[in-house]
């Protein structure tokens, strides 16, 4: 079999590894069509081919290298997102914090109190106002309720 036949079929392969149908192809998928562009390349060096032929070789093989660099990133980016969703700072940073906008530290705290104490005091009234007597609602009766 002559060098170009050997260097045809082994880009055929490669291109081959690199177009599976209905998916993207996996990193060792990448990396072994590198490996072929690679082999491919040195039987042309080796050969002594014209230029162009050593050229469009060492084109494929930048293509296939450049492919396995772009399937890593995404690979390196999906870990580095899950590995952000799990670590505890950003769970804190998803976290609500339950403040209010435009306050001091620990005034919404302060507003929240106040709100449950009128809550309270009006609760308190509503229910004097229904008991037939006019005795004054304590701690301990509430708790009673």
């Amino acid at each position: 079999m002559s060098v170009i036949n050997e260097i045809t079929n082994l880009h055929a392969s490669a291109s081959a590894i690199l177009e599976c149908s209905g998916r993207t192809p996996t990193r060792s998928e990448y990396a072994s069509a590198l490996e072929l562009a690679d082999s491919a390349l040195e039987l042309a060096v080796a050969a002594n081919l014209d230029g162009e032929a050593v050229a469009a070789c060492a084109g494929f093989q930048q293509f296939c290298y450049g492919q396995l660099l772009r399937c890593c990133e995404r690979a390196a980016g999906h870990e580095r997102l899950v590995y952000e969703k799990r670590s505890t700072r950003a769970s804190l940073k998803r976290k609500r914090s339950g403040r209010v906008f435009d306050t001091d530290p620990g005034e919404h705290l302060v507003n929240a109190f106040q709100a449950v104490r009128l809550g309270r005091l009006l609760d308190e009234q509503e229910r004097e106002d229904t008991l037939e007597t006019s005795r004054r609602i304590r701690w301990s009766d509430e708790l009673q309720y």
